[in-house]
This record gives C-alpha cells, sequence and structure tokens, in this order.
C-alpha cells in the first residue's frame, strides 16, 4: 500500500504541473474510500445474480404487428422453457394488444385478458415460469426484452474477480468540453452504432498525459445522469476483458464536487476512479452485444484495477 501512495503523489504531483487548473487535492472531492470500492463489487456480485439481469438476458422480441411467443413447437418466436400454450398479441400503432394466451403467462402475477392492452411501464413483467418478458417503447421501435432465470450462464455463476482496490488510481481529472463524432462497433457481430461524444477527460498517469472520450447519459429513473466513458488499457491483452471496460461516472457522485450538478457543456474537476471500472455486459453473456473502446480510447498504460476477466481465475 505504501509503494500505491508514493505512485499516487506522483501523479498528483505530474498534474499539478502540466494541467494547470487542477490541483492534487482537488477541493470539494471526496478523499479514496476503500468502503466504496468493497460496494461496488458486492453490488456487482449481486446484479449478476439477478434473474432478470445481465446473465439472465436472452433476446430481443421485435414487435412489428402479430407475433407469436411460445416452446419450439408453436410456429413462431421460441423462448427455451417456455411452458404451456403459445402467447399470441399484435401491434396496434404504438400499442401490444393480447390476443390469446395460457394460465402459465402472467402480466405481474396476474392471468392475462384477451384484448388487454399491455403496459411498458418499468415495473410492469410479463412471466412465463423462469421466463420474464419487459416490454419497451423507443420511438417507433416496440420490443420485448426476454430474460430467463433458468439460463446457462447464470446457472454457472461465480464471483466477479477484482483488482485489490487501491488509491493510486483514484486519480484527479479535469472535463474538457469538445463534442466530436465516433462510432462504436460491437461484439459478437453486432452492427456499429454512432456515439456522440460530449468532450474528454484529461488526466495523467505513469508521467504521460492522456485522455478519455466520454458521452453524457441522461437519467432515466433508475439511474442519476452520468459520463460514460468506454476504454482500453495494455491490461486488455492479458488480464482484463480484450473489448472494453466500462466507467460511469454518476451526477451527484463523490467524483465531483459536493453538491456540483455535471454539466458537460462546463470545464470541470473531477475523480476518476478506476477502481470503479467494470465489465460490459458481452463479458459474460453471449446472448448480447457490446460497444468495443474506439481507438481515441485504447490507452497507451496500464491500469490494473477494477474488475479483470470474468472467466479469469
Amino acid at each position: 500500500m505504501e509503494d500505491a501512495l508514493r505512485r499516487y503523489a506522483a501523479n498528483c504531483f505530474l498534474i499539478s504541473v502540466t494541467l494547470f487548473a487542477v490541483g492534487c487535492r482537488h477541493d470539494g472531492l471526496s478523499p479514496y474510500s476503500e468502503a466504496d470500492e468493497v460496494r461496488l463489487r458486492a453490488d456487482e456480485s449481486k446484479n449478476l445474480a439477478d434473474p432478470r439481469g445481465d446473465l439472465a438476458f436472452m433476446r430481443n422480441i421485435e414487435i412489428t404487428g402479430s407475433t407469436v411467443i411460445g416452446d419450439s413447437e408453436s410456429k413462431g418466436i421460441a423462448l427455451d422453457h417456455w411452458q404451456g400454450k403459445p402467447f399470441s398479441i399484435d401491434r396496434k400503432g404504438g400499442q401490444v394488444v393480447a390476443v390469446s394466451s395460457g394460465s402459465e403467462t402472467l402480466l405481474d402475477g396476474k392471468p392475462i385478458l384477451t384484448g388487454q392492452t399491455l403496459p411498458d411501464s418499468g415495473a410492469t413483467w410479463i412471466t412465463n415460469g423462469s421466463l420474464s418478458l419487459h416490454l419497451l417503447k423507443n420511438g417507433e421501435r416496440v420490443r420485448f426484452q426476454a430474460f430467463d432465470g433458468k439460463s446457462q450462464p447464470l446457472q454457472s455463476i461465480h464471483a466477479p474477480n477484482f483488482y485489490a482496490p487501491t488509491a493510486a488510481y483514484r486519480i484527479p481529472a479535469e472535463w474538457v468540453p469538445a463534442v466530436r463524432e465516433m462510432q462504436y462497433h460491437r461484439t459478437n457481430g453486432g452492427s456499429d452504432i454512432p456515439a456522440h461524444m460530449d468532450g474528454y477527460v484529461q488526466f495523467s498517469l505513469d508521467g504521460k498525459s492522456l485522455r478519455l472520450y466520454g458521452e453524457t447519459l441522461p437519467a432515466d429513473g433508475k439511474d442519476p445522469a452520468m459520463l460514460f466513458i468506454v476504454f482500453r488499457d495494455q491490461t486488455s491483452t492479458t488480464e482484463t476483458y480484450p473489448a472494453s471496460r466500462f466507467l460511469y461516472v454518476r451526477d451527484g457522485s463523490r467524483e465531483f464536487p459536493k453538491g456540483y450538478k455535471f454539466d458537460s457543456a462546463k470545464p470541470t474537476k473531477l475523480m476518476l476512479d478506476f477502481n470503479q471500472a467494470v465489465n460490459p455486459v458481452c463479458a459474460y453473456n453471449p446472448n448480447t452485444h457490446c460497444p468495443i473502446a474506439p481507438p481515441e480510447n485504447r490507452l497507451s498504460v496500464a491500469i490494473p484495477a477494477g474488475e479483470k476477466r470474468y472467466n479469469a481465475e
């Protein structure tokens, strides 16, 4: 730990020299807390075990018209572990209406009635045995997200693997507004997706001045607004997930000055806690697609902090 603290002090000195507006103390920002890192690991383990979480995700089911969901004999969309009669639905404009269903298929624990309009609220679930369907609307797109509490990844779950937390990788940084359009490639044959970067975080590590581009994500009712960074570093070839790692800097968190509301259009001081870097969903579940870190966010230094490869011993 003494070596880690000496390294942290050296990083602070370099930043104070190279980034004039960014002080090592970062007045108003909270210091490193090992309790935060322990809490993150507990949350990650809990999320992985969730029967409607990352490991349980099966597929997206697009609803464009009449759709039948059932087992492999239903001549529709087949889901493993489906029980009983198929579930028939029809899309009418932006609404999804039940046509027929068996007694095994329930809406929030109650039988689904013929002609019933299915709500798309975040708390509403359609269930069938170990399966859960979540209805989502995004503009003209309407789809179910399908989860299976008996999925193979969920049955073979083990605890996520993290580096030991250290203050050396909670690093002072500065947010620099700089709008830039990029493109994410995605894993597992997924299509490319555009990314609107609102700026970059600038910091120093191992004597190098570095930057990582990030996009701001709005609050969604479950999570606060946040700065989202997809990156790789030199550990990606050996110990961490090769495609990318995710770092979330949440509005109202300890990473910003107390009481400060992040505004991506304004420069600001913040902390980057790489101890909180986590794997994308596709590191656990081959049914998912995740963004690969763009070339601009592939660091030339190793950052042995945060979550390691999920299948690493």
